[in-house]
């Protein structure tokens, strides 16, 4: 979404770190993924900022956010981003990181709880560990808050942001 923001307009250096951190990405040599909820979540929010009528988004309309979306329709289809099925357990499992983290006092979104699942699936599948890039610090608080994630997952924080 930092990418989309950047491109669109956005004076936030916090956008220009995550278009620059994304654009790293994509052009090394790593396999990129993501879940069906990305592409959904994704879409979600970028209209969000067409939407919405703070200061914030006044840079963002629907000319950026159909050339977003075409641009991420371009990298699924030549397979510079590839989109995992979830697994059969992904929203069950994201319920149970939900109530956990809000059990220690944190927050945690459904989503996002289904992108960490999926990311601790994925390592698991590949014994190694997994780079889940993101400029949301509530991956990191999460590790943090429960290290064992550390194993499977290693959060990078594409702003630059101190996450913890």
């Amino acid at each position: 979404m930092r990418w989309a923001c950047a491109t669109g307009g956005s004076a936030d250096v916090r956008d220009h770190r995550g278009q620059a951190a994304l654009d790293e990405l994509l052009a090394g040599p790593q396999e990129l993924c993501g879940s069906p909820i990305t592409v959904a979540e994704y879409t979600s929010v970028l209209y969000d900022h067409v939407r919405t009528n703070e200061t914030w988004g006044a840079y963002f309309g629907s000319e950026d956010a159909d050339r977003c979306v075409k641009q991420f329709m371009q990298w699924l289809a030549d397979d510079t981003l590839a989109i995992r099925p979830l697994g059969r357990r992904a929203f069950e499992m994201g319920m149970a990181y939900v109530s956990s983290v809000a059990a220690r006092g944190r927050r945690m979104r459904g989503w996002d709880a289904i992108h960490l699942y999926e990311a601790c699936r994925w390592a698991r599948e590949t014994g190694e560990q997994v780079v889940l890039a993101t400029s949301d610090t509530d991956f990191q608080k999460t590790v943090n808050l429960f290290p064992e994630f550390g194993a499977f997952v290693r959060v990078l924080d594409t702003t630059g942001d101190d996450a913890s």
